[in-house]
């Protein structure tokens, strides 16, 4: 049966068989939140889940039990309020212990982004463009999606 449970976990949400494996093994209640955030990818919900508390350990050492905050984060995803890419951000401030100011992770709207990104070439105007593309990844990160900057 548990077995089962993981070849169908790989098939319907294209998961990982060692992600599979350790969602299950794990007791997470993985498809209540894949039918909940439906606009949240499955591979995304498994890797806040599994990986990225992992990668938080091997990188600072600190313990974090992701699935405490993911119905918060995940609602605020889902509603548009932060993106994606801040999650490994805001669950790193968590494990160091430091409250979370969500406002401080707001999305960019297209025409904020585009504000934000021409004050800091204006700032940074002698850098080359890698320095620059690098500076203005370093400040918008979690603001927006990378692709989009």
């Amino acid at each position: 049966m548990i077995n089962d449970k993981i070849k169908r976990y790989c098939k319907e949400y294209n998961l990982q068989d060692s992600v599979a494996k350790e969602i299950v093994r794990e007791g997470y209640d993985f498809e209540t939140y894949v039918k909940t955030y439906k606009n949240i990818d499955s591979n995304f919900i498994a890797r806040f889940l599994i990986e990225m508390p992992k990668e938080i350990y091997t990188r600072f050492k600190k313990e974090i039990d992701s699935e405490i905050y993911i119905k918060d984060i995940l609602e605020r995803i889902e509603n548009g309020d932060i993106s994606q890419d801040a999650v490994f951000e805001i669950l790193t401030s968590i494990a160091n212990g430091n409250k979370i100011d969500y406002a401080n992770y707001k999305k960019f709207s297209d025409s904020q982004l585009e504000q934000e990104i021409k004050k800091i070439i204006n700032e940074n105007i002698k850098l080359q463009s890698n320095a620059l593309i690098g500076k203005v990844m370093e400040r918008l990160r979690g603001k927006a999606k990378g692709e989009k900057i």
